[in-house]
């Protein structure tokens, strides 16, 4: 959805004046303060429904994973603790045509004064 800069400003305003207000209140807000714009009640009422269901895997941080990554002495298994459905799993049993994909390219010489290598 396009929006202009002068809507996205509108549905900032709005979203935070709305953010703790009941279903009605918020209805009225945007009738009374969104100037009629579908756009930027069809962004609000997106962006409230989002808010509304609470916190996404984003809003833990990485606080939790990196404690459990640090008080661990078995060898770290980063994919299985990032995601627990990748335990198990390993990119080295991999025989298919990807088999090299967790490979590092080989490190490209940096071009000297003149600019060649």
């Amino acid at each position: 959805m396009d929006l202009t800069h002068r809507q996205w400003q509108l549905v900032n305003e709005l979203f935070h004046a709305a953010a703790g207000l009941s279903e009605e209140e918020r209805a009225a807000l945007v009738i009374e303060r969104g100037g009629g714009d579908a756009k930027v009640a069809a962004m609000l009422a997106r962006l409230l429904e989002a808010d509304q269901a609470g916190p996404g895997p984003l809003d833990a941080g990485i606080g939790p994973v990196l404690a459990t990554l640090l008080s661990s002495s078995d060898p770290i298994d980063l994919p299985s603790h990032l995601d627990p459905q990748l335990s198990g799993k390993s990119e080295a049993a991999d025989d298919g045509p990807d088999a090299t994909r967790g490979a590092a390219p080989a490190p490209r010489p940096f071009p000297d004064a003149e600019g060649t290598s």
